[in-house]
């Protein structure tokens, strides 16, 4: 079969319904410099470095002067574009956009996450979010309600408004998963906790959310090593940017990072946009956790892919905010408070 210029010609000319897109390839396992992926019916058939088999297996090949990757999953997003993710209780629209602009970048599917606020504010916004996830298909995929609080240590609070913290209560825990899952264990949707594991009920809390399906995360914690470790044993399965927001790892004082790089059935994500943490260490992370059990998020704000002044936190700040999936990031890659 011959190689094709374009998607048009491709399809004007083949009219099949698999035909194969070359360039770099990025598997899981390895990049191949020059290979193809395999369609058929819009759905990934196969991946190859042999451009010939791609050509004698597909109905056209099409090369590419792109890198072609599986599509980001980010577990940890707050919003984007101008859109934040407490617009969808005034604007419920504002999540489409969102998931438009995720979806050119690259982003397929995603966890909407709320940073903390009031109980029943997030209650709202997360029945909206699920309700919007059930009626829209257009752009990015919403796959779950991530909950970043408000269980989760004041000490450790970062960009979180200590105003809303509030020690593990199950009344509300109820009501936020049921915002999401509904009465059941299970529903369209996932759902994850970030919570401090050291906090008083957190464990209890941490148990009876996991046996409903939910996710626990360790997050926004001062949890030393033992406390962590004890959390792993009562229900919390993934930390949350690992060593953003937590107690800094020392070679006296582990805390919860040494004990999830020691605990091989945990999980981990972690903020890679070379400011939040060192590239090496980064790499040092995927080295002894595995890409299994390591993940990339963005902790993407509202103004991420935006340029000029935004408000975040009460913080009126300026710089330039990054706009591609790995790299919307909590803060902008330069900015400076003006005022606070």
């Amino acid at each position: 079969m011959d190689t094709y210029a374009s998607f048009d010609e491709l399809h004007r000319t083949v009219r099949a319904d698999t035909y194969a897109l070359g360039g770099v390839i990025v598997t899981p396992e390895r990049v191949l410099a020059q290979g193809a992926v395999i369609i058929q019916e819009g759905k990934v058939l196969a991946v190859t470095g042999d451009l010939s088999e791609a050509k004698k297996d597909a109905g056209g090949l099409l090369m590419l002067p792109y890198i072609i990757a599986p599509g980001f999953v980010d577990i940890h997003i707050h919003g984007g574009f101008g859109v934040d993710v407490y617009d969808s209780l005034t604007t419920p629209r504002s999540l489409e956009k969102l998931r438009v602009e995720l979806a050119a970048r690259g982003t397929t599917s995603f966890f909407l996450t709320l940073y903390t606020a009031d109980s029943s504010k997030m209650v709202a916004t997360a029945k909206s979010i699920a309700n919007h996830a059930k009626t829209s298909s257009r752009g990015s995929r919403i796959i779950g309600v991530h909950y970043e609080g408000p269980f989760i240590n004041k000490s450790r609070a970062g960009a979180q408004d200590r105003r809303f913290i509030v020690e593990p209560k199950p009344d509300i825990a109820d009501s936020l998963v049921e915002a999401v899952l509904g009465e059941g264990k299970s529903g369209v949707l996932g759902c994850v906790f970030t919570m401090a594991p050291e906090v008083e009920g957190g464990l209890d809390l941490a148990k009876s959310l996991s046996e409903r399906g939910v996710i626990v995360s360790a997050g926004h914690t001062d949890a030393d090593y033992d406390q962590a470790t004890l959390g792993f044993r009562s229900g919390f399965t993934h930390v949350t940017h690992l060593y953003n927001a937590m107690r800094p790892f020392g070679h006296r004082d582990p805390g919860v990072v040494g004990a999830a790089l020691d605990s091989p059935d945990v999980s981990v994500d972690i903020i890679v946009d070379s400011h939040h943490v060192d590239p090496r260490v980064v790499k040092s992370t995927v080295k002894i956790k595995g890409y299994q059990r390591t993940a990339i998020i963005s902790d993407a704000l509202f103004p991420a892919g935006l340029r000029g002044a935004k408000s975040v936190g009460g913080l009126h700040l300026e710089g330039v905010w990054p706009s591609s999936p790995t790299a919307q990031s909590l803060e902008p890659l330069h900015f400076k408070k003006v005022n606070s």
